[in-house]
C-alpha cells in the first residue's frame, strides 16, 4: 500500500472488513450501528475516533515515498 497507489475497489473492500471488525458483524449478521462511519473516520481532534481512511492513509504513505526519494536525507 505504500508503494503504489491502490484502486478504489481494494479500498472500499479494505472499509468494508474494517467496519465489520469495529462493529463485529459479519455479512450474514448485521449488528446495530451505534456510530456513523464518517464520525469513525474523522480526526480525533474533533472529538472523534480518528481512524482515518484507506485512500488518505494510502495518498499519505506515498507522498512519504516521493519526499524520502527527494531529499538529500540519508538518515533513513
Amino acid at each position: 500500500m505504500s508503494i503504489s497507489c491502490i484502486p478504489k475497489a481494494v479500498a472500499c473492500k479494505i472499509t468494508a472488513m474494517q467496519s465489520l471488525f469495529l462493529w463485529d458483524g459479519s455479512i450474514d449478521n448485521r449488528k446495530i450501528h451505534r456510530l456513523a462511519w464518517e464520525t469513525v473516520v474523522k480526526e480525533k481532534d474533533r472529538g472523534d475516533l480518528g481512524v482515518g481512511t484507506i485512500l488518505a492513509k494510502n495518498k499519505a504513505l506515498l507522498f512519504k515515498w516521493i519526499w524520502k526519494l527527494g531529499s538529500n536525507d540519508k538518515a533513513s
